[in-house]
């Protein structure tokens, strides 16, 4: 009660954060969320494996054989693909951004050059 404001919660800013967190982030969230579908995918290439090394005969049918090892292999597997599609994203936007800024710099140079006025070399306008 002896309060009387209410208390408001104020958004984040841009730039509030470096970038190379906010490039961080999006590296985890990329790679936390490809782990299901690498791991499906893993444990479907795995069981096809398994199954073409007895030749196909029957006897061993998709998530039939899975032990232990086998699990942690999986784990070890689709992780280690996560983390590299992860990794592979976050090349990808470094790599943009740099051509990005690399642009803006050029297009802010033309647009510099662009505003001498017209006539004057650069030994004149000393």
């Amino acid at each position: 009660m002896a309060q009387e404001q209410d208390d408001v919660v104020i958004p984040y800013k841009l730039e509030e954060f470096p970038q190379w967190t906010l490039d961080l982030r999006r590296a985890e969230i990329v790679t936390v969320g490809s782990f299901p579908l690498s791991f499906m995918l893993t444990a479907l290439a795995y069981d096809f494996v398994q199954m073409a090394s007895t030749g196909f005969d029957g006897s061993v049918s998709f998530g039939s054989s899975r032990g232990q090892d086998d699990i942690k292999k999986l784990l070890i597997i689709s992780g280690s693909v996560s983390l590299a599609i992860g990794l592979t994203d976050f090349i990808i936007h470094q790599v943009k951004r740099s051509r990005s800024e690399k642009e803006q710099e050029e297009l802010d140079e033309q647009r510099k050059n662009n505003s001498e006025p017209p006539g004057l070399s650069e030994d004149e306008s000393r």
